[in-house]
């Protein structure tokens, strides 16, 4: 690689796809070419593709951790591209526990605030996708926080896994000790939500482990109130 650069042969050049040198070494999994282009000065590690992938997302994506330690010595492990897809975020699509478990010891960002990024949040991400694994990480990592981290409804983590219907998560969560005394954007609190779904066992659950009954949204209406 070094003698195609002092030869002046483009090592730049992309394939249809937008992808350079770097990112098909890192697809194919060559360590040896990726250390020899992470000694080029000028070569730019955090190109992105047409799909607003970096190399670090590939890496990500594949599961690779000794690529992302050896990409992380010069790369950007917390981007995200105009979407907030991000290098854990491809953790997560690849089902990449490893990868994750990485990413989250550098300290990655696991929500976005920006608008446009927000809803792919790896947090709210993981939710859809129902990847408990992650979810476990990420409360062993951020849980204090999870209360705070909202949607651009103001939704917070465990009120946005009740509005995607994924109860199994906002049990796990509730476990966890979330804040239970919670609403959505409506007014309906978690308690109301969770009983109008019909998930009767699990409301039970949230009342043992310190969901108010008598919890009173911004409009002054109770669980049982919200219910008529």
């Amino acid at each position: 690689m070094r003698q195609l650069h002092a030869m002046k042969i483009d090592t730049l050049a992309t394939n249809q796809n937008g992808s350079n040198s770097l990112h098909i070494a890192v697809k194919l999994g060559h360590i040896a070419v990726v250390t020899e282009v992470m000694k080029l000065k000028s070569f730019p590690i955090d190109a992105i593709k047409k799909n607003g992938v970096t190399a670090m997302g590939i890496a990500a994506y594949k599961g690779s951790v000794p690529m992302l330690q050896l990409l992380s010595e010069k790369s950007d492990l917390g981007f995200s591209n105009m979407q907030g897809v991000s290098p854990i975020y491809l953790a997560i699509k690849g089902d990449k526990i490893d990868a994750i478990r990485f990413l989250i010891s550098k300290q990655v960002q696991i929500h976005l605030d920006r608008a446009e990024r927000n809803e792919n949040s790896p947090i709210f991400y993981a939710i859809r996708e129902n990847h408990k694994p992650a979810i476990e990480l990420f409360c062993d990592y951020k849980k204090d926080q999870l209360n705070y981290f909202t949607d651009t409804k103001g939704n917070n983590t465990i009120m946005y896994a009740a509005i995607h219907n994924n109860y199994e998560i906002v049990n796990y969560l509730s476990v966890r000790g979330l804040l239970l005394d919670v609403e959505d954007r409506e007014g309906k609190s978690l308690l109301a939500r969770t009983l109008m779904a019909e998930k009767y066992e699990l409301a039970a659950k949230l009342l043992q482990r310190g969901a108010n009954i008598n919890y009173q949204n911004r409009e002054g209406q109770t669980a049982l109130v919200q219910l008529l």
